[in-house]
């Protein structure tokens, strides 16, 4: 393919001539939700027609206005025209745009900050409504006039996002210069993250390292609902993809919120209520101050609470910024010079230059990420809290420790004092759990000892603790990671729920762990019982009886990825049928599928 020229000539005008006019160049827009209610955030603005206007990609097409001169040119006519279809979204409100920008543009001599804003400006957009996209792609991007073209965008309030974050070597650079609003992560860690222990153990970190800086995190190229709701496990805020939302060119098209993601996160509503409760009660609804709000007048708040060392600061839409600390402007209130500042119409509002970012979470954030932003952060005095990404209050360090005390306190009533394994409150909530779909197939196995009561009576209380023990002990070797729940209902009965495992390989695991107890329990046996092959006991009545060395049955019942659990009457018959089932197989071992229905048929 002949590669077109892009003149000087074709850029009269800021349009590129035949390449921009003939309309072969548009944007398709792309929502960007919040990964908690399917509320859309933004609109990613996406390049479509290169192609057709003679380029073999997109890529080639900002290539050749680069050799050419021109991309500067290009950039603004097509800032111009996302503009213009931004306008035609439904719904009210302030709509957001995400921009991308190829980093060769922000070091080019003629690009101009100001050109920009004077478009936003000219379209009735607000600059804190638009958010450039940075990648790695072009190292130049690192240069220190890019680095300054950056400076200027933040100083007229436009907001900065870092793309395809984790496919470059030298993002955390990035990030740390930037100073980024928004952290992009790339499609190669969200695809098949629900499978992958190691993907998620590599985004949870980016996480919790962004959430320290203040940004706000996005999953990009979310495709099932497997991947959504892993994003969502590790604390991504925000999900972009063909799952949530396919591109559209005609923006009239889009919803303003995509109902089938909060649908998706029903089930972890659930599972963290009693951690919003507690957070709720906790969180002090401090009165913050708007970005807007002139340095008199902040000053004046300060003196009117001389107890309060900071106040969270809000952007226009309701978004908190950050901490305004008193401490930072002790400087100019006690210099010989502070008054006359405070009455320059330059500085008077100059107010986001003393925010100091702080974590940001979410009030359905679980205690112990709240902890783990709030110990990562940077001499933290407080984490922000937000409900569906608007200011709802703070929580001070006190209230931290007393969350994470206070829940450590209910997990350990709970938990089961021989084998440390969660109680039934904990195995209650797990089925409450497990009952929604969200596109991962979960299996509940109950495993009961046979024949316990004789070994006890024979050799008492204390070797039956051995017992159970050892038990707890072939769980966890067998069954262990994120997608397996243990928990220990009491005696010899024990629970184990897992996700996204098909039922041969549970069955298969559950027979490798109540053959393992049959091979090893034999051990706690005197020698002439375990050569006899039984037991010599009583039973009620006095007489002597043949009891058969200990073993375990184990009762599993499977809920299909897309199946819905709403009868847990009828989910405890179908429990209690695999036991009976269980304790007469020759294997010991039971399967049912549970008693439910397909997602969205009932």
């Amino acid at each position: 393919m002949n590669v077109p020229h892009l003149t000087t000539e074709h850029s009269e005008g800021g349009l590129l001539g035949p390449h921009l006019l003939d309309q072969k160049l548009q944007h398709a827009f792309q929502p960007i939700v919040d990964i908690h209610t399917g509320v859309v955030h933004a609109h990613e603005a996406l390049l479509r027609g290169t192609e057709d206007a003679g380029f073999s990609s997109i890529q080639a097409f900002f290539d050749a206005s680069y050799q050419e001169g021109v991309l500067d040119n290009v950039e603004l006519a097509l800032a111009r025209r996302a503009l213009e279809k931004l306008e035609r979204l439904p719904g009210s409100g302030m709509h957001r745009l995400f921009f991308n920008i190829d980093g060769r543009t922000l070091e080019h001599p003629s690009f101009r900050v100001d050109s920009l804003i004077k478009l936003l400006h000219d379209k009735g957009v607000e600059p804190n409504a638009l958010c450039i996209e940075i990648s790695e792609q072009h190292k130049t991007a690192r240069s220190s006039s890019a680095t300054m073209a950056i400076a200027a965008l933040r100083a007229n309030r436009v907001r900065i996002a870092l793309d395809d974050f984790g496919q470059g070597f030298s993002e955390l650079t990035l990030l740390y210069t930037f100073q980024p609003e928004y952290v992009k992560i790339d499609r190669f860690f969200v695809a098949d993250i629900a499978r992958s222990h190691r993907k998620k153990l590599f985004v949870s970190t980016i996480v919790n390292l962004a959430h320290v800086l203040g940004a706000k995190v996005i999953a990009e190229g979310v495709e099932t609902a497997e991947e959504l709701v892993a994003c969502r496990q590790v604390g991504c805020d925000f999900a972009q993809g063909f799952f949530v939302a396919r591109p559209a060119i005609q923006p009239e098209l889009l919803s303003v919120e995509q109902r089938h993601v909060l649908k998706v996160s029903t089930q972890e509503r659930r599972t963290r209520h009693a951690d919003e409760s507690s957070v709720r009660l906790e969180l002090k609804p401090v009165e913050p101050i708007l970005s807007n709000m002139p340095m008199a007048k902040v000053f004046e708040r300060f003196r009117q609470a001389p107890d309060r060392p900071y106040f969270p600061v809000l952007n226009l839409d309701g978004e908190p910024e950050g901490l305004l600390h008193e401490r930072d402007l002790r400087s100019y209130v006690f210099s010989p010079t502070g008054r006359d500042l405070l009455q320059n119409s330059n500085f008077a509002n100059r107010l986001m230059a003393f925010i100091t970012r702080c974590p940001i979470i979410e009030v359905t954030t679980p205690v112990e990420r709240i902890l783990e932003s709030y110990a990562n952060s940077f001499e933290p005095e407080a984490v922000i809290v937000t409900e569906n990404g608007q200011y709802l209050g703070i929580l001070s360090s006190t209230s931290i420790l007393k969350l994470v005390n206070e829940k450590r306190l209910t997990v350990a009533q709970d938990q089961n004092p021989l084998t440390r394994l969660p109680g039934n409150q904990s195995i209650n909530n797990h089925l409450v759990d497990a009952a929604e779909p969200y596109g991962q197939n979960r299996i509940f196995c109950y495993f009961d000892f046979n024949h316990f009561k004789p070994f006890n009576d024979q050799y008492g209380f204390r070797q039956g603790d051995r017992a159970i023990m050892l038990f707890a002990d072939i769980l966890r070797r067998y069954l262990h990671g994120e997608d397996v729940f243990l928990g220990h209902i009491g005696g010899d009965d024990f629970f184990a729920g897992l996700r996204n495992m098909d039922a041969d390989r549970a069955m298969a695991i559950a027979k490798r762990v109540t053959d393992s107890f049959r091979d090893e329990i034999t051990s706690f046996y005197a020698s002439g019982d375990r050569e006899r092959g039984y037991l010599l006991g009583l039973d009620r009545e006095g007489h002597e009886q043949i009891y058969p060395l200990m073993t375990c049955s184990v009762a599993l019942v499977e809920v299909g990825a897309a199946e819905v659990i709403d009868d847990f009457v009828a989910l405890s018959k179908r429990i209690a049928d695999a036991k009976r089932a269980a304790k007469l197989a020759p294997d010991a071992v039971a399967i049912r599928r549970a008693p439910s229905y397909l997602s969205g048929r009932a």
